[in-house]
Parts: C-alpha cells; sequence; structure tokens
C-alpha cells in the first residue's frame, strides 16, 4: 500500500488517474482480445443494460458482463478505496478510466443477526446472504456515472450508443488505498468527483469493526445534479460575495438554470440518482452521523470556502490517534482551485507539491490526496 504523509514539498507517487483519464495508441492484437469477466490485462466485453439520466449531461450506465460464468469477486478491491476501470472507444483506439460507482447499498445485505430457534421472524440464511453479498460486489455488475463532455470522445461514444450495445472494459485498476487505521476523510467533490467520494464512504462503511467517519462537501454547477440533496447541516447555500465561487476561476460566466429538467423529478417529489445513493447508503450505515454529506450549488449562490473546509477539521479532536485524509476529486479547474494539480514525472503521474486554497490552511496534520 502507498504510505502517505503531510505535504512538505515532496512528490508523491500514485497509479493512474481515476477521475481525469487517459488515453493510448496502437493495442497490441492479443491485448484487444475479450477475456472472460473483468480483467486488468483485456478488454472485456460488457452489454449496456441501461442508461439512468442524472441530468441533461450525465447519466449513471448500468453495465453487465456479457460471460455470466466469468465474473470476478470484487469485493476485496471495493474494501480497498479508489479504483477505476478503462473503457475503450473502438473507433480510434482510445479508452478513458472511470470510477465504478459502489454497490447500491441495499443489493449488500446488513450483517447477519443471530436468533432463537424458537423465533418467528424471517430471516435470510447465512448462504442466502453471502450470495447476494458476491453477486453486489462482482464484477457481473458495474455502474459508471459519466458526463457527456463536448470534446470527449470517449463520453459522447458512450452517449450515442443505444442500450444493449456491447462495449469493452478493462481493470480493476487501483488508484488509491485508504489506509486501514483511517479514523477521519473530508472529501471534497467536485461534480462527478463524488464517485470516488462514494467508493470511500463504502470502503469505510463496510470494514469490520471500523468507525471511521466521513463528510463529503459536494459541489455542483446546477442544482439538477443533486436533485432533493439537503444538507446534513441543515444550512443552506452561501451567497455569492467576494471570491471563491468555482465558476469565476473555470470561466463558465453566466450561469444557467436547470429548472426544465428538475420540474419533472420535483414534481413527483424524487430526489436525484445520486443523492439516492448518498442516502440509502446513510441509511445502511445507521443514524450515528458517521456519513455526513454537504451540498453546494453554483447556480444558488452556494460555494464551498475554506471556513467550511477549517469548520470540519475543527470537529475532530486535534492529535486524534490514526490517518486523517483530505481528498479532493473533481474538474481541473476544482483542483487548481483547492490543492492544485497532479504533475507528470519520470516514475508517471505523481501528487505534485501542495498548491491552491488549501496549501494557505491550518491543516492540523491532516494528509491531502488528489485524485
Amino acid at each position: 500500500m502507498t504510505s502517505i504523509r503531510p505535504y512538505a514539498g515532496a512528490l508523491l507517487v500514485v497509479s493512474g488517474g481515476a477521475v481525469g483519464g487517459f488515453a493510448w495508441r496502437h493495442y497490441d492484437s492479443k491485448r484487444n482480445e475479450s477475456a472472460d469477466g473483468l480483467h486488468p490485462q483485456n478488454f472485456s466485453a460488457y452489454t449496456i443494460a441501461a442508461r439512468e439520466p442524472v441530468s441533461r449531461t450525465s447519466s449513471i450506465f448500468t453495465l453487465h458482463a456479457q460471460d455470466h460464468t466469468g465474473h470476478h469477486d470484487l469485493k476485496h478491491v471495493w474494501q480497498r478505496g479508489v479504483w477505476s476501470v478503462e473503457v475503450k472507444q473502438p473507433q480510434l483506439q482510445i479508452a478513458r478510466a472511470y470510477t465504478p460507482l459502489p454497490p447500491s447499498p441495499s443489493a449488500v445485505p446488513e450483517p447477519a443477526v443471530t436468533t432463537s430457534p424458537s423465533s418467528t421472524s424471517s430471516q435470510a440464511t447465512p448462504a442466502a446472504a453471502n450470495k447476494d453479498d458476491d453477486d453486489a460486489h462482482s464484477s457481473r455488475a458495474i455502474r459508471l456515472l459519466i458526463r457527456r463532455e463536448p470534446s470527449g470522445e470517449v463520453s459522447n461514444y458512450l452517449h450515442r450508443l443505444p442500450v444493449s450495445s456491447t462495449v469493452e472494459l478493462r481493470g480493476p485498476h487501483v488508484e488509491f488505498e485508504v489506509p486501514h487505521d483511517t479514523t477521519d476523510v473530508l472529501f471534497i467533490a467536485g461534480g462527478t468527483g463524488i464517485a470516488p467520494a462514494l467508493q470511500v464512504a463504502h470502503a469505510l462503511m463496510t470494514r469490520e469493526s471500523n468507525d471511521a467517519r466521513i463528510r463529503i462537501l459536494w459541489a455542483n454547477r446546477l442544482r439538477e445534479e443533486c436533485v432533493g440533496g439537503k444538507s446534513d447541516s441543515g444550512a443552506r447555500g452561501h451567497s455569492n460575495s467576494g471570491n471563491g465561487g468555482w465558476k469565476s476561476w473555470i470561466g463558465l460566466g453566466q450561469k444557467p438554470k436547470s429548472e426544465d429538467f428538475m420540474s419533472a423529478q420535483e414534481q413527483e417529489g424524487k430526489e436525484g440518482a445520486i443523492v439516492q445513493e448518498l442516502e440509502a447508503l446513510k441509511k445502511h450505515v445507521g443514524a450515528d452521523g458517521r456519513l455526513r454529506v454537504e451540498y453546494y450549488v453554483d447556480e444558488e449562490g452556494s460555494f464551498i470556502r475554506p471556513a467550511h473546509v477549517s469548520k470540519h477539521l475543527s470537529e475532530t479532536p486535534h492529535g486524534k490517534q490514526g490517518t486523517q485524509l483530505i481528498m479532493i476529486s473533481g474538474p481541473d479547474g476544482f483542483l487548481d482551485h483547492w490543492s492544485g494539480r497532479k504533475v507528470w514525472a519520470e516514475q508517471g503521474e505523481v501528487q505534485g507539491p501542495l498548491r491552491g486554497a488549501l496549501s494557505k490552511m491550518d491543516l492540523k496534520g491532516w494528509k491531502v490526496w488528489k485524485l
């Protein structure tokens, strides 16, 4: 496992790019052949089983392995931390890495409850629970949150495909292992950067004998990305006074509105797909406050600010035993603002020095990791 420590200007190695994505050309013909189930070396055939719109530009793709007998158990990967799969665009022979969404909490059984033989309550047998757990954590089904980028060759290719089409995946590629002594995580997520945040939450919440806490600060340009999301603090967004709104440093200009897309969901009283995922995970782990989420929406004039980060850091006793992590994932401009991007060195992509807003704050010994 990669060791981590507070930034001191040193470069820290990280493999791959769970959120950034990458491409290459001229595949070896043998590496292009589909394998039985998900494989880190060879591409495997998957079917688009469903596509659920999240917003006008984002959808959740559910992909099923076409080989029903060759799928592998990914339970150990889900418990490690952040990982990705590569999706191939066959016409251009390029691929991009995407971070899978964790299994829906409803698909992962609660810990077994021991009952007396005389109990008349209905309980799932250990065998049945294990089967459900294996299915939920296998590579049989992979769910990807994908935004259709204007110049994104792979994202546009996927959004053009009809349901039942075949796509090719390769992986898993573990990008970051959450240390086993982790006690607290503050995850600053922008847009689809919520996917690795969900992975980390899932890993922490499903580890045995673990009472780690995770706080997610999730920023979106539009409310349609997080319809129905209510901050656990109960606070509404802060007005856009002074600097700090990330629209100002990625040059968005006039903020678009999302009423048209939201109207149907709001009229039906529905929460957005990712909000549902977060709420289900919170219910799965109980009402002990281990998982809390704060929502920030540009078009409503609310932005994540250093004061919000400091507040969460101060809620944890200074010098607490165990690893305390600040993790950042989102668009390049988002990373620039908060921590600076990763950089390329001879050994590949590395963390690089801490820059941005976090570099100017007293992090109280918390360690920073960019995704």
